[in-house]
């Protein structure tokens, strides 16, 4: 389990109202934490030190963005596997 979960509040509005998102992410390390908090600078950040608890109530909210370039080589990686099983 990742030591740390950020979570950021994402508010857009529009003519016919606002919509608010909760947005969450599990981080080893902080500077991760904020390379991700980064790409939502208008937004809300806060983050705890994670437990099972915090896991089990915002695994829901979990943002798929692929951030850190672990991150994106593990996509690019799924990405080829599924196309492989696809093909076959």
């Amino acid at each position: 389990m990742e030591k740390y979960i950020g979570i950021v509040k994402k508010t857009d509005e529009f003519v016919s109202g606002i919509n608010k998102k909760l947005l969450v992410k599990f981080y080893d390390n902080m500077e991760d934490m904020n390379q991700w908090f980064s790409l939502y600078p208008d937004c809300y950040h806060i983050w705890f030190y994670n437990c099972q608890d915090l896991v089990n109530v915002f695994y829901s909210f979990l943002d798929k963005k692929a951030v850190t370039q672990e991150e994106k080589k593990n996509e690019e990686k799924a990405k080829t596997l599924y196309k492989k099983l696809m093909s076959d």
